[in-house]
């Protein structure tokens, strides 16, 4: 079982021709409002730590309409991973001049986890309370996580789809989903 999800908004492409909030937002918008504070601390975090970065991807947030951006931040999309391995990938359609923002939460003791890019040779461990930014676009995964005891892993990964500044209003991109 793949314990991932996605939170916030996805651009168009060619079986959905508009561009739309995901599935788990729209049936649970209650519990990501009240996750709207720590999504802005990571926000915040992000400004700080890589301020020309951030300048690059807060341009493309501020050329999309607002219905597409969470919560006054530079993000438009959120991909929620509970205990899980990712394999060796790179992410599509985040924004080029920005970061990936990876905070985690986590409760009990556990090994393992470590966000690692092959290409320099480095492994971050990124643990509760901890916000990591890097570049996406490299090739990169997370390893195994072992426990004998229970524990959980919750990793928060906050970025912007590139594609979202061609969006319209939500009233209009729902016109364009009813035609």
């Amino acid at each position: 079982v793949v314990n991932s999800g996605i939170v916030g908004y996805f651009d168009r492409n060619p079986r959905f021709p508009y561009c739309r909030q995901t599935a788990w937002f729209a049936k649970n918008f209650e519990k990501v409002n009240n996750a709207y504070p720590y999504i802005k601390i990571i926000d915040g975090l992000f400004k700080k730590a890589c301020p020309e970065r951030y300048a690059a991807q807060k341009a493309y947030a501020d050329k999309t309409h607002e219905d597409w951006i969470l919560g006054n931040t530079v993000f438009t999309t959120i991909t929620v991973n509970k205990n899980f391995k990712t394999a060796l990938h790179t992410d599509a359609g985040d924004c080029k001049e920005g970061l990936g923002n990876l905070a985690v939460l986590s409760a009990g003791n556990y090994e393992g986890g470590y966000t690692v890019i092959p290409r320099y040779r480095v492994a971050f461990d990124v643990r509760s309370g901890d916000v990591c930014f890097f570049n996406v676009h490299e090739y990169h995964a997370n390893t195994e996580i072992k426990s004998k005891l229970a524990y959980e892993r919750i990793s928060v990964v906050c970025y912007y789809r590139e594609k979202m500044v061609n969006c319209g209003s939500m009233s209009e991109e729902l016109g364009r989903a009813k035609n």
